[in-house]
């Protein structure tokens, strides 16, 4: 029913896309956002389920977001006319993997949060 729910989002999403010439610019990139949040949650539930339904199946199917991936973030953050400003002192291959997907969906948390509870503030991340 989830995994359903999630994809009925996605293609209202993509549906939007499609008619984005007659969208403003921040809505375009509002939708872009929704979009691509919509597929990556709709893998991860597959992967999920899939490990439920055999547990010897571990495996994702899609890559593990890590440290590489956080300059990506802020992208849908800055787009939207926020102030974004993220630093590393360490080494991303230094750091185990599962420390490395911890650490992207805390700071991936943290700016969903900052833009929803102080809209226009800038949001910093460092590690």
């Amino acid at each position: 029913m989830v995994a359903h729910s999630l994809t009925l989002f996605v293609v209202h999403a993509e549906t939007l896309r499609a008619r984005g010439a007659e969208l403003p610019d921040w809505a375009r990139a509002q939708v872009d956002g929704l979009a691509a949040a919509g597929r990556q949650s709709s893998g991860e539930l597959r992967d999920l389920l899939r490990m439920l339904r055999d547990p010897a199946d571990a495996d994702p199917l899609q890559p593990v977001p890590d440290l590489g991936g956080l300059n990506a973030l802020p992208a849908g953050h800055r787009a939207a006319g926020r102030t974004v400003e993220l630093t590393m002192d360490v080494a991303p291959q230094s750091v185990p993997g599962p420390v490395q997907l911890a650490v992207y969906r805390v700071v991936q948390e943290a700016l969903v949060n900052a833009r929803r509870h102080a809209p226009g503030a800038p949001a910093q991340a460092a590690g």
